[in-house]
């Protein structure tokens, strides 16, 4: 399409700004406009708008590491959760909160296989209920204990251990599944065959290692062959893999192609 003058004026305007929207500090209303954006997207989409959240990215390449980093670290927070507590037998912070049933019920009594299959919106909705816990339990320094709880399961986490040690401290914590499959530290992601080519790049830079890239033939229409990726699916399932996520295509780079979104859905679910 042609550009037009005011959009050209705008683009030079901003770019002697050189904004970078990393806070709202260094970038006070573009970080709003940002914001609103945001926001409009998520109702054109069908998302909660007040409980959704997102940022622009520079491109497709950027969207793609960064998509991947948060499935990463959302799939295994459960699991560092459990180690912290496992960890952690003479923190006083911990030893009052494994009282509560929350923890008892959905980490202390759970097989490190449960903690790794658990949705996206079971883990965010976990991490609500267990800051609403600390508040009760703590009223007069909630902040505190919260910020001190979210340190100690971060020393946990993927984030600061890395995939390996991660893992190995998993098989350490969970004796009776260290020859599990879904502990050996590798993670499958489902994608296709014209997937775009940050992806590898992306499974590279992440630490999962593009051999745990598990590509799907696509059909006529150029989408995710269904029949095939149910099949692929069932095969994991079966060896006991982990699989961490599931990468389709809304508009393919060569053939603009979109991949059937909801019957994703309901596999994934």
């Amino acid at each position: 399409t042609d550009l037009v003058i005011p959009g050209i004026i705008g683009y030079f305007a901003g770019i002697l700004y050189n904004q970078n929207n990393v806070a709202s500090e260094s970038s006070p209303v573009s970080s709003q406009m940002e914001r609103e954006a945001i926001k409009l997207l998520l109702e054109m989409v069908g998302y909660d708008a007040n409980v959704g959240d997102g940022y622009l990215s520079s491109g497709g390449t950027v969207a793609n590491i960064h998509s991947l980093w948060v499935a990463r670290n959302m799939k295994l927070w459960p699991l560092a959760v459990a180690i912290a507590f496992k960890k952690n037998q003479d923190n006083d912070l911990f030893i009052t909160l494994r009282r509560s049933d929350l923890i008892t019920e959905h980490f202390l009594e759970k097989k490190s296989e449960d903690l790794l299959n658990l949705s996206p919106g079971d883990v965010i909705q976990l991490k609500e209920q267990i800051y609403k816990e600390v508040e009760i339990l703590f009223p007069e320094n909630q902040k505190e204990k919260t910020a001190a709880f979210e340190n100690t399961i971060l020393d946990f986490t993927v984030n600061q251990m890395g995939i390996h040690k991660f893992f190995k401290t998993a098989r350490e914590n969970f004796p009776d599944e260290q020859e599990e499959e879904y502990l050996s530290g590798e993670m499958k992601v489902f994608l296709t065959k014209n997937k775009h080519y940050s992806l590898p790049k992306a499974m590279d830079l992440l630490g999962i290692g593009q051999q745990s890239m598990e590509e799907i033939p696509y059909n006529d229409k150029f989408q995710i062959d269904i029949g095939a990726l149910q099949a692929r699916i069932a095969e994991l399932k079966e060896e006991k893999k982990l699989v961490l996520a599931m990468v389709s295509i809304f508009g393919s780079t060569e053939q603009g192609s979109l991949d059937d979104l909801s019957q994703i859905g309901k596999l994934c679910q």
